[in-house]
């Protein structure tokens, strides 16, 4: 007589790993031992997915190096075919805020003859709004990518950190730390606004992390963050810090019209 298996509990997966709010990294140990556990039974009828879900395990543990490992080995097996595996891999790179990877990983998707690429070119688009990236719209592959409106936006939000005489490279440091800072202790959807109505650029972080005192702790945290990194750069870039202030709030609004899960 055949033994049959219990079906492996993929909701109790997703409520930990894919649930908003501050990762619970306390428990790692026990809870990881846990989760690869039903992975381990995913794998029995669908061993891809039960590697996108350990992939998905060890970027929550913020074990990138292993995540992106594994996502690599899922494209090798099924010849670059898995989407949920770009997908994944894609959000880790901005998860890591390693935008040059995520541009070179995106255009290699592309080269795939996979069916969709929406989310994919969403990400995308949601990449080089944030970063201010503006030389790839020539990109024979990648420029089409941009609609009039959101190369207008993205020259927008140029032109103004220029007036403010901050440069790129100072503006991209600060995203780079909120993504790498926010997303080692939650997951969430986020998503920057500017305001330009004042002679410093205001950059307010919405998130869909409603607890009141996750926001205060981690608002607390990232000017921790801000203020090292200040205090070891030269002149010119103090200069240029101290016109910045970026600070993470609540809103129902991403929540209505979405924003980037990683």
């Amino acid at each position: 007589m055949s033994q049959i298996n219990p079906a492996p509990d993929i909701k109790y997966l997703y409520n930990i790993i894919g649930k908003e709010g501050k990762k619970n990294l306390k428990t790692e140990e026990f809870q990881k031992r846990k989760l690869m556990s039903i992975v381990k039974s995913i794998a029995i009828d669908d061993p891809m997915q039960a590697l996108c879900e350990k992939a998905s395990v060890e970027a929550y543990y913020n074990h990138y190096d292993m995540a992106v490992g594994t996502l690599k080995n899922v494209l090798k097996l099924t010849s670059n075919q898995s989407y949920f595996a770009w997908e994944k891999l894609l959000k880790i790179y901005i998860e890591t805020a390693d935008i040059e990877t995520f541009i070179e990983k995106y255009r290699l998707a592309l080269e795939q003859p996979l069916e969709n690429t929406q989310k994919l070119d969403a990400l995308f688009k949601y990449v080089l709004s944030t970063y201010l990236i503006t030389d790839l719209y020539d990109d024979e592959l990648l420029g089409l990518k941009l609609n009039k409106f959101e190369k207008y936006t993205v020259d927008k939000k140029r032109d103004m950190i220029q007036q403010l005489d901050i440069s790129l490279p100072v503006y991209r440091k600060f995203m780079s730390i909120f993504y790498k800072e926010f997303y080692s202790q939650y997951i969430g959807r986020t998503r920057p606004i500017f305001c330009d109505e004042t002679q410093d650029l205001i950059i307010t972080m919405h998130t869909s992390i409603d607890f009141a005192q996750d926001l205060f702790d981690f608002n607390n945290h990232l000017q921790d963050v801000i203020m090292a990194w200040y205090s070891e750069a030269n002149e010119e870039d103090q200069k240029q810090i101290e016109k910045v202030v970026i600070y993470i709030k609540h809103s129902s609004l991403i929540e209505q019209e979405g924003g980037i899960a990683a």
